[in-house]
């Protein structure tokens, strides 16, 4: 976490024209998430289309694009793909451990 005029920086920020297409913009991250997190999110049903792109390499940022189908929302996809790509996470670190 970062500190700017004494509060705490979100690291994530969004846009979107409306409720099924959201950009959102990570800060401290590349593509060892953003790889990651677009597999995910293509694994997702009602996923249109996923991307994310680095503007600069010397930037430690991603933006991540997320369309999806019309009954479903772009926020609503990116919880789910996030909170899938946790529990995968978990596994790994657990069977890690077990071994």
């Amino acid at each position: 976490v970062t500190m700017a005029n004494n509060k705490k920086e979100n690291p994530i920020s969004f846009t979107g024209a409306n409720e099924s297409t959201i950009t959102y913009t990570i800060q401290r991250e590349n593509h060892t998430l953003g790889n990651a997190l677009r597999r995910t999110t293509l694994k997702h049903p009602k996923t249109e289309f996923a991307a994310y792109t680095i503007r600069h390499p010397l930037v430690d940022e991603i933006s991540f694009r997320v369309q999806s189908a019309e009954d479903y929302t772009a926020h609503d996809i990116m919880i789910d793909s996030l909170e899938t790509l946790k529990d995968e996470m978990n596994f790994i670190v657990e069977s890690f451990q077990e071994a």
